[in-house]
């Protein structure tokens, strides 16, 4: 099978979800496929080694992009075998709740961000009050009333 091409609206997700390219091109081939397929299944349609799609798999899993459950087609004793899916329902929901909260994460450091560049601007004087540009040298005195307005 040739390889997947990754749409750019799920280029985002790589970055929600640190993902590469390859655990992307797996997570888009469950998801349209609709099937629950096993490791050896999608490393024959991807065309990659088994022992990588475990590790790809794993990954995608352990982010909650992934489901799995026990192979019933398999009757074997032994150590089980999973099939592995996407529920498109659950991980839009899951992609959007994470998405939210990481956009709140990063107005909150935004805002503690800019709040930090606030206190060092008036910490410091800009290069446009001080001459040379320079940061303000510390003496004795100076550091002698800091402490003074800290109490």
């Amino acid at each position: 099978m040739d390889k997947i091409d990754i749409p750019k609206e799920l280029k985002p997700l790589s970055f929600v979800y640190d993902l590469n390219e390859r655990e992307l091109e797996i997570f888009l081939y469950l998801a349209k496929s609709k099937k629950e397929l096993n490791a050896d299944e999608i490393s024959e349609a991807l065309d990659i080694s088994r022992s990588c799609i475990m590790g790809y798999i794993k990954k995608l899993e352990n982010k909650g992009l992934l489901l799995k459950k026990r192979d019933v087609r398999i009757t074997r004793r032994g150590k089980p075998q999973y099939v592995y899916f996407v529920d498109n329902k659950k991980v839009k929901e899951k992609i959007l709740e994470d998405i939210i909260e990481l956009t709140y994460e990063l107005r909150k450091s935004l805002a503690n961000y800019i709040d930090l560049k606030d206190r060092i601007a008036m910490a410091w004087p800009s290069k446009n009050n001080n001459e040379n540009g320079n940061l303000p040298k510390r003496t004795k005195s100076t550091t002698a009333v800091e402490q003074n307005n800290e109490a």
